[in-house]
């Protein structure tokens, strides 16, 4: 497949027409033998410098379970906010990166 032709199919499939909520495909090394990626959970301190915004803290919470999710958000930045002076906010990111 090229790229004009995986553009065709993904128009097809808008929100509004479509029950699928995530496409997921593999990677291939120069060899073509797959790749192992895993999904994970990062929680990232973020510091608010006015125009700019830099990642100063990250944590990896794939394990921790929905109902403390928030209170695990509030522990990591109250933590981080009692050993910092500034202006700081969490940002939440699910991303597939490759195994090591």
């Amino acid at each position: 497949m090229n790229k004009r032709e995986i553009q065709e199919i993904k128009k097809q499939f808008t929100p509004e027409n479509c029950a699928i909520t995530r496409i997921a495909g593999c990677y291939v090394d120069e060899e073509k033998k797959e790749v192992e990626t895993e999904f994970v959970n990062i929680v990232r301190v973020i510091e608010d410098l006015g125009y700019t915004k830099k990642c100063v803290y990250e944590e990896d919470v794939t394990g921790v379970k929905d109902e403390t999710f928030k209170m695990s958000m509030k522990r990591i930045l109250e933590e981080y906010c009692m050993e910092h002076e500034g202006k700081f906010f969490i940002v939440y990111e699910e991303i597939c990166r490759v195994k090591e």
